[in-house]
């Protein structure tokens, strides 16, 4: 299946990046995540840009991770030097969680259908999220004997404190749109139909002042210390190792095949 890219669009100082795909189920691969990056540079160069809006396009916000690379992933760690490009690959592809707590812009995630694994990092990156009552929220890891990447560990514990953040990452869990609302995940919630809406009025409610929201945002970042781009390197690594561990490969593989029934 080929890949489909993200789209941009601005209308009135808000940009929209959708999450596209064939199936509608968004899938994240290093092509969809380059082109993430090259979509972010666009915002971040724009002038007037005082809000983004990150969504899915389809029946899914983002499945997560795409099976078919995490096969070539699991194939390439074997190896010493496979598994320091997929370091780096984790690495690099987990700069836009950091591009998106860093921008001055309002962020907010509308989230309708799945949101599982490195989605979820992303959309925990933004300021707010915004979900349907369907939608399904995992952080989809642990099923695979994976550790997390995108910063979910370190963002999700951030969101909703250490106890729940272990049930979500320690249980592997599938959480509803109500559920993630009550656990202090979702900052409110919305019908399908009127999802993307409700996101934009809330992005643009939020950045009437653009230079007072600029740093006020900075303000809360300065609460955080540099703590997530620490984290995000020791993640990588821990991605690796877990990924080379034979119960990983076994999984993994398990995975690939049953999707390819």
């Amino acid at each position: 299946m080929a890949t489909v890219l993200p789209s941009l669009e601005v209308a009135e100082g808000v940009a929209i990046i959708r999450l596209r795909s064939e199936n509608g189920m968004n899938a994240l691969d290093d092509a969809v995540s380059d082109e993430l990056q090259r979509l972010l540079d666009e915002v971040e160069s724009a002038d007037g840009i005082r809000a983004l809006v990150l969504t899915g396009e389809g029946r899914s916000f983002s499945a997560g991770g795409d099976f078919a690379q995490l096969a070539q992933l699991a194939d390439a760690v074997r190896t010493d030097e496979g598994a320091a490009d997929v370091r780096a690959r984790v690495r690099q592809n987990s700069r836009i969680v950091e591009r998106l707590r860093a921008l001055d812009a309002v962020t907010v995630a509308a989230i309708d259908g799945a949101c599982i694994g490195a989605a979820l990092g992303m959309a925990l990156a933004c300021d707010a999220r915004i979900v349907t009552p369907r939608a399904t929220l995992s952080t989809g890891f642990i099923s695979l004997g994976l550790s997390a990447d995108f910063g979910t560990a370190y963002l999700l514990t951030d969101a909703i404190g250490r106890a729940q953040a272990s049930r979500w990452l320690l249980g592997g869990e599938r959480f509803t749109g109500d559920a993630a609302l009550r656990a202090g995940f979702a900052t409110a919630i919305a019908e399908p139909g009127t999802l993307l809406d409700s996101a934009v009025a809330l992005a643009e409610r939020w950045s009437v002042f653009p230079v007072a929201t600029a740093g006020m945002k900075a303000g809360i970042r300065d609460a955080d210390e540099g703590g997530l781009a620490r984290h995000l390197e020791y993640e990588a690594d821990r991605f690796v190792a877990a990924l080379r561990h034979p119960q990983a490969q076994a999984s993994v593989a398990k995975a690939v095949a049953k999707l390819a029934r």
